[in-house]
């Protein structure tokens, strides 16, 4: 797999030699890996038969990759500026 090419990667990235492949950043605004993946860990503690709780839909998250950069998606931060601080009476 070239995205997993080590040589590719620096070369690609400018990177020094023998950097550590980052195959997959995931950024998750939400939270809702971070949820799923706690329900899961508390699910494992919990479960009587450790093997048999390895085939729970609970195992797996749905997530969706995007490459960010493929020139068809424009992608920009968000920056948000507060010009006024609210009173403390204000309602």
């Amino acid at each position: 797999m070239a995205l997993a090419d080590p040589a590719s990667f620096a070369k690609k990235y400018g990177l020094k030699p023998g950097t550590p492949v980052l195959l997959y950043a995931m950024g998750d605004g939400n939270h809702s890996l971070a949820t799923a993946k706690t329900i899961w860990e508390k699910t494992k503690e919990a479960a009587a038969d450790k093997t048999a709780v390895l085939a729970s839909p609970l195992r797996y998250a749905l997530v969706e990759l995007v490459n960010l950069h493929d020139n068809a998606l424009n992608f920009a931060p968000i920056h948000r500026i507060i010009f006024e601080k609210p009173r403390a009476d204000m309602s």
